[in-house]
């Protein structure tokens, strides 16, 4: 039995969160006075975090879908089946906030899973529910360095290229002519490049430590992490980046790993 003081499972990609925003309610269904709207022919909003699977994804915007990246035991990186794998929260996993707090939020309802519904590999809830831990309203260097926008003029060239790309079938669809039409709110035009939700930062961590469940199927470190549950404590916390939301395709970008810690 392979021993480890910490295995990282680390994911990576992009999140769809279909909610409305300051200063509507975390309600509304619809989205009236906020920056984003659920457009003619679209279904209401229901701040549901889908890591894949998108509900009525919107054109122009990166593919959702959050996947398992690489693995590392004793911060070694390792070869496993897990690596691929999709992970997923819960069905009703959602972002809860109180209207002018701007982007201050809990995790309400919070699960996750890798693997497919067929194949599961390892899920657990929390028994607490998880508020951010850290806040970058603007300027954050990672959504700087994962969405290539580092300069007043990258964000500019950002912008022009999605009213392009709605210009050119704005004709031909009501979605993309109604996205068109709140461009300025939901991209927040006006505001100054660098205090954009497209450059801000959500952290999270927490533990993940309600029924939790190992399948190891044809993963090496489910196994390993089994084998050592039977002789010694172990933590399980998840550690997550939630940025650069993008209000008119409702989607944005997360990064972060499931932490496994032996306890002596």
């Amino acid at each position: 039995m392979q021993k480890f003081n910490k295995i990282e499972i680390h994911f990576d990609g992009i999140f769809q969160d279909r909610l409305a925003t300051d200063p509507d309610s975390i309600d509304n269904p619809r989205g009236d006075l906020g920056w984003t709207k659920s457009h003619t022919g679209e279904p209401d909003f229901d701040r549901v975090i889908r890591f894949n699977n998108p509900v009525f994804p919107r054109r122009y915007v990166n593919q959702v879908g959050v996947s398992i990246t690489r693995i590392t035991i004793n911060g070694q990186n390792v070869v496993d089946s897990l690596v691929g794998q999709m992970i997923n929260l819960g069905s009703n996993t959602h972002f809860v906030g109180t209207p002018n707090i701007g982007g201050r939020e809990v995790l309400l309802n919070f699960e996750v899973s890798i693997g497919s519904n067929h194949q599961i590999y390892l899920s657990g809830q929390a028994s607490k529910i998880p508020f951010n831990t850290k806040y970058e309203k603007e300027d954050s260097e990672l959504a700087k360095i994962k969405t290539g926008i580092k300069s007043e003029q990258d964000m500019l060239n950002f912008v022009n290229t999605r009213i392009q790309l709605l210009n050119s079938n704005s004709e031909n669809d009501i979605i993309d002519r109604d996205r068109l039409d709140n461009i300025d709110n939901s991209l927040w035009i006006h505001t100054p490049w660098n205090k954009r939700p497209l450059l801000a930062l959500m952290n999270f961590r927490f533990p993940i430590d309600k029924d939790i469940q190992l399948f190891e199927l044809d993963s090496e470190v489910i196994n390993i992490i089994k084998d050592n549950n039977n002789t010694k404590q172990q933590k399980l916390i998840f550690d997550s980046n939630f940025y650069s939301y993008d209000g008119d395709g409702l989607i944005g970008h997360v990064t972060g790993f499931i932490e496994v810690e032996s306890v002596n």
